[in-house]
């Protein structure tokens, strides 16, 4: 079965102008702030340079280390939606699902034990995205014996 993840992407040349920026701003302020340190001179411009080391750091890590969580991922064994305006959804278990209705921009999932189902709106999420994601529930409902409607 496939696995689909569904990160929020940042544009290259974003991500690598602000690693630019972070690396500079922290070897700069790194450097200013061993000179200020070298001579006994610990006034305001030593803490500004400090302050740039601790900005400088976290840009790097926000674009590298820090990323968000994936807004969406799909697996073999579950639906976990971690959608923007949507944060009441919890993981769906592939186990408890008896229908599906795939929509244009929408996931309608009826489980077992639930009296209404599961309404997940698409509708923010990228037009390539929204092929993977359907080509990959498809498969899952098509291995699963899942009866699902694809509109």
């Amino acid at each position: 079965m496939t696995e689909v993840t569904i990160t929020q992407k940042i544009p290259a040349f974003q991500k690598g102008l602000s690693l630019v920026a972070g690396c500079t701003l922290t070897i700069y302020s790194l450097a200013f702030a061993l000179n200020k340190a070298l001579l006994p001179a610990f006034d305001t411009p030593f803490f500004i340079a400090l302050s740039g080391i601790c900005i400088g750091i976290c840009t790097v890590l926000a674009f590298t280390f820090w990323l968000p969580k994936p807004i969406f991922s799909v697996n073999s064994e579950s639906i976990i939606p971690h959608l923007p305006n949507q944060r009441n959804l919890k993981e769906i278990v592939w186990d408890d699902v008896c229908e599906i209705n795939v929509g244009l921009y929408f996931l309608s999932i009826k489980t077992v034990g639930g009296k209404s189902p599961i309404n997940i709106d698409l509708s923010e999420m990228r037009h390539t995205d929204l092929k993977a994601l359907k080509t990959c529930i498809i498969e899952i409902c098509e291995g699963r014996k899942i009866p699902y409607q694809s509109a």
